[in-house]
């Protein structure tokens, strides 16, 4: 539905240039305005004469598009109008691009399908906006950024747009030129991704298929990095556009961590190692496998951070005492059960003691004996 292959075909059956089929009716001009002209020129080529396996695939581009878009939509008042205008109403490829959430023709929220269909089956079977039941939700962000991200969209899709090679140095430019900047004079890059999810809002950044946690390797800090070859979605160029066009120089509550070693965050540790810790400690009980703490503890990572800091993981700690009274566990709570039995049936007089055979660990001490040499007593 987004970038069909055998557009050569479907230009024919439509009676219509695959080239304008390609520009004017697919997702296309989104999927590659910010790579390359020759880029985009092999890529055009490729789809005009009808991709095919064996050819490569455009599945890429596709999913650069249908990663940010959980869902479809659609505008309410545009369906009523195609209907009574055309006998139907149709999916706009606007409304259904990564973080656009507003309509441009009506300015009003769009409305959300319960899902998004993957299947050409799920396509064919699917209500068209006219008669979906959907509802519209409103991001936390402002609404000037949302007609931005709208507005940047449809221009990409419906008027001429600029391929270049320089959109990370405008950006760099950009976040210069409205003082996002260290006192080195370098780009503010964990600054600028700590803002841009303030002003955004974690929610819709994740919705649009462009949510971080850690600010410090964000998209946004990499997109105004020096020599950074890393290609990105088109999605997150139109939030970063967004962001620089709407910036507001508020007072930020971020501030750069200190140099040194990162404190530990015990407590995310402590609940992270207890569920790791059972889980595998389940699966050695399930297999009947006989393991060691220290083993377990490997498995995971954390032995070393553990060892050091045994007090701050209680969580942890209990986890371990639980698995020791386990049978998977190599030095039981209390004994293993087929010991107990072994040391009450010497003590009944149905099984022999122990006897307990003395080997030494020093190889210099240790001589070759006569095979006619009597065994000792402790060898016994």
């Amino acid at each position: 539905m987004f970038l069909p292959t055998n557009l050569p075909d479907l230009a024919i059956q439509t009676r219509t240039d695959a080239k304008t089929l390609l520009w004017g009716h697919t997702v296309f001009p989104y999927a590659v305005a910010f790579m390359p002209t020759a880029e985009v020129h092999r890529l055009e080529k490729k789809l005009l004469i009808g991709c095919t396996a064996d050819q490569g695939s455009t599945a890429s581009l596709v999913k650069s598009v249908t990663h940010g878009l959980p869902e479809f939509r659609y505008c309410p008042r545009c369906a009523r109008e195609e209907l009574l205008e055309k006998g139907e109403s149709y999916w706009h490829r606007t409304h259904c691009l990564p973080g656009v959430r507003m309509c441009l023709k009506h300015g009003h929220p769009l409305h959300g399908t319960m899902r998004r269909p993957t299947t050409l089956a799920q396509n064919l079977s699917m209500p068209l906006p006219h008669r979906q039941q959907g509802h519209a939700e409103s991001p936390s962000c402002s609404l000037a950024l949302l007609h931005q991200v709208a507005r940047t969209s449809a221009a990409i899709c419906d008027g001429p747009w600029t391929h270049h090679n320089k959109w990370l140095s405008d950006y760099r430019t950009r976040a210069t030129s409205l003082k996002l900047t260290l006192p080195s004079g370098l780009v503010a890059g964990t600054r600028m991704a700590f803002e841009l999810q303030e002003a955004f809002g974690a929610e819709y950044l994740s919705d649009a298929g462009c949510g971080y946690n850690a600010i410090e390797r964000a998209w946004p800090a990499l997109m105004v990095r020096e020599r950074c070859r890393v290609p990105f979605a088109p999605a997150k160029h139109i939030l970063l556009s967004a962001f620089f066009t709407h910036h507001q120089s508020a007072n930020s509550s971020f501030s750069y961590r200190k140099p040194g070693k990162t404190p530990i965050d015990s407590a995310r540790v402590d609940r992270w190692l207890a569920t790791a810790i059972k889980k595998r400690a389940d699966a050695a009980i399930q297999r009947k496998k006989i393991v060691t703490v220290k083993s377990l503890l490997e498995d995971t990572g954390k032995w070393q951070i553990f060892r050091h800091h045994r007090a701050s993981f209680p969580l942890t700690l209990e986890q371990i005492a639980t698995f020791k009274k386990s049978e998977a566990s190599q030095r039981k709570t209390g004994g293993r059960e087929a010991h107990a039995k072994k040391l009450l049936a010497i003590q009944e007089g149905r099984q022999k003691p122990f006897v307990y055979t003395y080997r030494s660990h020093n190889r210099s001490s240790s001589t070759a004996k006569s095979a006619n040499t009597p065994p000792s007593p402790l060898e016994e």
